[in-house]
C-alpha cells in the first residue's frame, strides 16, 4: 500500500524520476529528491534504500545512522507507519541548492501527528551522503486529550489552583510533568 501525499510533489517527483532514469543521463540534486520522495510515497523501502550506500549518514534528533543496515531499519520503521490506512501527508516546502536538498512537512498517521517535520539532504555522486531527519510527533492519545484541554492546560486559572504550604502559608504551583501546566489539584 503506498502513502498519499497531498499537493501536486508526488507526481512531480515520478515525471523527474521515470525521465531521468530513461535516458540514462545523471540524475540532477531535483531529480534525486523527487525520486526518493515518490519512493516514499510508494512506500518503496527498496526504491528508497537505492538512495544511500554504505557511507550515508542520517542525522536524528536521537542520535546517529551510519551505513545502510543502520538506516534500513529506520526505513522500514517509518514506512510501517506511515503505510497504515488513514495517514496523510502535506509537504508544506521544497527547496534545492546546488546539492543540497530541504523539505518542510507534517502528516498525520495511525498512530502519532507530526506537527512539523524537516528533512536535509546533501547529495554526491547521485547518492544522499548526509541527511537530517527532525520532527515533532505527538502520540494520538496525547494528541486527542489535548484537543480537549485535559492534558496541556490547566482548566482553571494558576491563582485557583494555587493552595497553601504548610510553611508560612505561601502559596506555590507545581508542575504535573514535561510540558504539562497542571498544577496542584487540577484534573
Amino acid at each position: 500500500m503506498g502513502i498519499r501525499f497531498g499537493g501536486a510533489s508526488v507526481i512531480a517527483a515520478l515525471v523527474f524520476a521515470s525521465s531521468a532514469l530513461a535516458d540514462g543521463n545523471a540524475m540532477s540534486t531535483e531529480e534525486i529528491l523527487n525520486k526518493h520522495l515518490g519512493a516514499f510515497g510508494a512506500g518503496d523501502v527498496d526504491g528508497l534504500m537505492e538512495d544511500y550506500d554504505d557511507s550515508s549518514v542520517i542525522l536524528l534528533q536521537s542520535g546517529l545512522l551510519e551505513g545502510t543496515d543502520a538506516i534500513r531499519g529506520m526505513i522500514e520503521a517509518l514506512v510501517a507507519e506511515f503505510s497504515k490506512p488513514g495517514m496523510t501527508f502535506g509537504m508544506d516546502t521544497t527547496r534545492v541548492s546546488g546539492n543540497v536538498g530541504y523539505i518542510v512537512w507534517r502528516a498525520e498517521t495511525a498512530d502519532n501527528v507530526y506537527e512539523y517535520g524537516t528533512d536535509t539532504f546533501v547529495f554526491e555522486d547521485g547518492k544522499i551522503r548526509t541527511q537530517t531527519l527532525t520532527f515533532k510527533a505527538i502520540p494520538k492519545w496525547v494528541a486527542a486529550k489535548s484537543r480537549r484541554g485535559r492534558l496541556f492546560r490547566c482548566p482553571r486559572p494558576a491563582r485557583a489552583c494555587a493552595r497553601s504550604s504548610s510553611s508560612g502559608g505561601a502559596a506555590s504551583t507545581t508542575r504535573s510533568g514535561p510540558g504539562e501546566r497542571g498544577r496542584r489539584g487540577c484534573r
